[in-house]
């Protein structure tokens, strides 16, 4: 069956946290290929791309962010990541598994990813929590650093798959940034704000989300949503 609907999903603080692997291996990058030590509170990195974080942390020490240093970066950065993840107390937030099955088993319904992360990141998060296998495709930050971008991306790849053009009222970006709001509004999807990351229902409430939830533990209300 041809899917009716579309859920794009975030990852960090939207469906698990990651029990700070990735701030760790954004630090240890930042030694190894900087030379710097990383106070990461001065990098604004909630919502960014995996991209735009290595390129910015170069930067802030004052050196040249060429396609070469931001590539060794980014790699640093991964396979960091890969050392980190498996102590990293990392867990799925209170509603996703729920809420995931029982999308999965809607044939009316595709689930793929809209993420800042780099494909590889993403699946050393999810693969460890068993969350990988419910995506097929998804917007990654391999696709670009720019996190807009990756909305239409995601879009067009659906499109792609499935031969068809989706009715944007039937497409939910869902996540805990403004950043994610923003990325839906841009295609002009419905945008999901869950506060279960740094901003609180009072910052995601100026941003004007279509739909603001504490968390996705209030399963029926987001089920209905999207149903």
């Amino acid at each position: 069956m041809i899917p009716e609907t579309l859920v794009l999903w975030d990852i960090d603080r939207t469906l698990v946290w990651n029990g700070g692997a990735g701030e760790r291996a954004l630090v240890t990058a930042a030694e190894e290929i900087c030379n710097e030590k990383l106070d990461l509170s001065k990098i604004p990195y909630s919502g960014r791309t995996d991209r735009w974080i290595a390129k910015a942390i170069i930067e802030f020490f004052g050196q040249e962010a060429d396609q070469e240093k931001q590539i060794a970066f980014q790699n640093s950065y991964l396979d960091n990541l890969e050392k980190e993840m498996p102590n990293s107390n990392a867990y799925i937030l209170g509603g996703v598994k729920e809420v995931l099955d029982t999308l999965a088993q809607d044939e009316k319904i595709c689930q793929a990813l809209l993420t800042g992360n780099l494909v590889r990141g993403a699946k050393l998060k999810l693969d460890q929590l068993g969350l990988w296998s419910y995506f097929d495709f998804g917007g990654f930050a391999d696709a670009s650093p720019n996190r807009n971008d990756l909305s239409a991306h995601a879009l067009a790849l659906a499109e792609e798959r499935f031969n068809k053009k989706f009715d944007l009222e039937r497409v939910f970006v869902i996540g805990d940034t403004p950043y994610d709001i923003e990325c839906g509004k841009v295609i002009g999807a419905q945008a999901i704000a869950v506060a279960t990351g740094c901003h609180s229902m009072e910052v995601l409430a100026e941003h004007k989300p279509h739909f603001l939830l504490e968390s996705l533990q209030d399963t029926k209300r987001f089920l209905k949503i999207v149903s």
